[in-house]
């Protein structure tokens, strides 16, 4: 939301709702400038501003569950349903995916998936007695690195002096 307010010329950083409407406000200027007016920020009245950004809001196709009094009162949690359904509707963002290619779409977590899945499926293909479905939680015992390491160098670990209690 600060990336459209910064866009919109909004001075303040958005870290909680307002009372006033005011940041709801430039950022419906900025999401949908052809179903908003800006004279809506000359507006004094908090409940007055409220009600008329509502209105740009349906405009948009947003549902109207939320009254100006949430507004005013910063209902955290209608305010926080009210800006998602805003960005469902519109969240101007728009990449050109032409000029993306798969490799910069990738995200790291994507390349651990690819990294974790190899390391999965080698600790299962020893033949060990555990089984690893998600790296993470099945070797923190260390239980499976035991017994990886054993099939690895047959006799390096001493099973009788650790306990399987996990």
């Amino acid at each position: 939301m600060n990336f459209h307010l910064k866009k919109a010329g909004y001075n303040n950083t958005f870290n909680q709702f307002n009372i006033d409407g005011e940041a709801y406000t430039y950022l419906l200027n900025v999401l949908a400038p052809e179903h908003c007016n800006p004279a809506t920020l000359d507006v004094k009245d908090p409940a007055e501003r409220a009600n008329l950004l509502l209105e740009h809001a349906e405009k948009m196709d947003c549902k109207r569950y939320i009254d100006p009094k949430d507004i005013v009162e910063g209902s955290a949690n209608l305010n926080l349903a009210f800006e998602a359904q805003i960005f469902h509707q519109r969240n101007g963002l728009s990449p050109d995916n032409k000029k993306v290619s798969f490799a910069e779409m990738m995200t790291d977590d994507e390349l651990i998936s690819r990294e974790e899945r190899c390391f999965r499926l080698w600790i299962n293909s020893l033949g060990t007695p555990s089984y690893a479905n998600n790296l993470c939680e099945d070797v923190r015992n260390g239980w499976t690195l035991l017994e990886v390491l054993d099939k690895i160098h047959p006799g390096s670990v001493n099973k009788a002096s650790y306990n399987n209690a996990f």
